[in-house]
């Protein structure tokens, strides 16, 4: 049964304030970069994006520490979106679709307080987050 992350989408999410998408070729085994690159960062919106609910886990102390806070050359975003698509054509999901998306969206109201909406169809929550701990990503509960 393969796994193939295929595309990764970023916008507002820690350090990418500009949306960022990634595609992934079959043979891609590695992120590298300097310090400062956004690595950890790309790694932490892997594993919200798949469910995770705990901010610490996601190097944080509050939902709102997902944003993007501003810089010199850009505003605070009060909304942060990570999504991810799965091949599957093997069908390793039981879904009848060649391709799955999991996406995570963190919205911040006037008050401060964060909300946090998860979307992967249901069935296939459970076969891509036991593969994921086969990663290390995400907590091994």
């Amino acid at each position: 049964m393969s796994l193939a992350l295929t595309r990764i989408r970023l916008h507002g999410f820690k350090t990418f304030a500009q949306r960022v998408e990634i595609e992934l070729g079959a043979s891609l085994t590695a992120v590298v970069g300097p310090n400062g690159c956004g690595k950890s960062n790309l790694v932490d919106a892997l594993v919200w994006a798949l469910g995770e609910a705990n901010v610490r886990t996601l190097r944080a102390q509050t939902p709102t520490e997902v944003l993007f806070s501003g810089s010199a050359a850009h505003k605070p975003l009060g909304l942060a979106e990570v999504s991810l698509w799965f091949n599957n054509e093997t069908r390793w999901l039981p879904l009848d679709a060649d391709e799955v998306q999991s996406r995570a969206v963190c919205t911040v109201r006037a008050s401060g307080s964060a909300g946090l909406t998860a979307r992967l169809p249901a069935c296939a929550t459970l076969p891509i987050c036991s593969r994921a701990r086969g990663w290390g990503a995400g907590a091994t509960q």
